[in-house]
């Protein structure tokens, strides 16, 4: 069954919405979505910033990534409790609103293409993109960082 919500103002480009039943179905045997936590994070520009990122990502379970539009993300890998033995949510009919506003075609698994266009698992990925990057600036916030990191332990 599909549901259909129209208003007046956009009663001609109102898309159908699954009910639960179906997004229960869709997201059958997959848990996806459930397994991390995603927050956006400014774009480096400063020594301080690739300092930070660098920091997140030499902790466990953290990637750092960035989407089709420029926007920076920090990505914590742990599983949600409300998932049950089944790999289900025990808590559907109350799962907060962002659960609720997940569309299932931003989901890997029904999404041909990768949602990320860089994606940093660990600080080497990250200092070797810095390095090879097309951005003078970026390129440049990378050696001044090899600089301040050498110079940092130096002895006065």
């Amino acid at each position: 069954m599909t549901v259909y919500s129209i208003t007046p103002k956009t009663a001609l480009l109102a898309k159908p919405q699954r009910s639960d039943e179906e997004n229960w179905s869709l997201c059958s045997g997959c848990t996806a979505c459930c397994e991390y936590i995603s927050l956006e994070i400014d774009r480096p520009t400063t020594l301080k910033d690739v300092d930070n990122v660098i920091w997140y990502l030499i902790h466990k379970n953290v990637w750092v990534w960035v989407d089709e539009g420029d926007k920076w993300y920090i990505q914590f890998n742990t599983p949600c409790e409300k998932l049950d033995n089944e790999g289900r949510c025990g808590w559907y009919m109350h799962r907060p609103k962002l659960c609720q506003d997940y569309k299932q075609s931003e989901c890997p698994r029904y999404n041909a293409g990768a949602v990320e266009k860089f994606l940093f698992k660990n600080e080497a990925e990250f200092v070797s993109w810095l390095a090879q990057h097309r951005s003078k600036k970026l390129r440049s916030l990378w050696q001044r960082y090899l600089v301040q990191r050498a110079t940092r332990w130096e002895k006065p």
